[in-house]
């Protein structure tokens, strides 16, 4: 158990005042830190610095790392351009991406306060980086393809996949579907 007593803490739109939280995997109660230190007097005191504020995670549910050597090539706006310089891109952008760049991006979310992400994954090769990463991870194992003389191929592929992520679970991976139409 572990108590962290921020200077302030966001509840309810409301920056409020000397109110501490105890957790452990999750949050076990919300009260003043003299009131927490006496219900679970073994826990762990993590003290905020001066004009700390404790916000609530936020969710980023959509998140292709493997697009991550992205930084100006792709169209932004309409959904439709956008598409378009994927597909036409794709290729260069998978091709120039590592896993040091997906972890990058990772960090760069937890420091803007994303602590829970869906990585949207095509090709699995976002899998490790996901396993590492201190956020929890939905793991949405694409489905896609458009050409019936792969869909066996691509189906296969997808399996094999997901078989993958499942065996994450213990890793903080949520294995997930999602299933892109052409």
């Amino acid at each position: 158990m572990k108590i962290i007593n921020p200077n302030y803490i966001y509840i309810d739109d409301i920056f409020q005042e000397n109110i501490a939280i105890a957790f452990s995997d999750k949050i076990e109660a919300i009260d003043s830190i003299e009131n927490l230190k006496i219900e679970y007097p073994d826990a762990e005191i993590i003290e905020g610095d001066k004009n700390s504020v404790l916000y609530p995670g936020f969710i980023n549910t959509h998140v292709h790392l493997e697009f991550s050597a992205n930084k100006t090539t792709l169209k932004y706006g309409d959904f439709m351009p956008w598409l378009d310089s994927v597909i036409i891109n794709r290729d260069d952008l998978l091709q120039e991406c590592n896993n040091e760049m997906m972890l990058k991006a990772c960090n760069e979310m937890l420091l803007s306060g994303v602590t829970t992400f869906g990585a949207i994954s095509s090709f699995g090769t976002e899998l490790e980086v996901c396993e590492k990463t201190p956020q929890k991870v939905i793991f949405f194992n694409e489905l896609i393809g458009s050409n019936m003389a792969y869909v066996d191929a691509l189906y296969n592929d997808f399996l094999e996949r997901l078989t993958a992520s499942k065996q994450s679970k213990e890793k903080g991976i949520i294995p997930a579907i999602a299933i892109h139409s052409p």
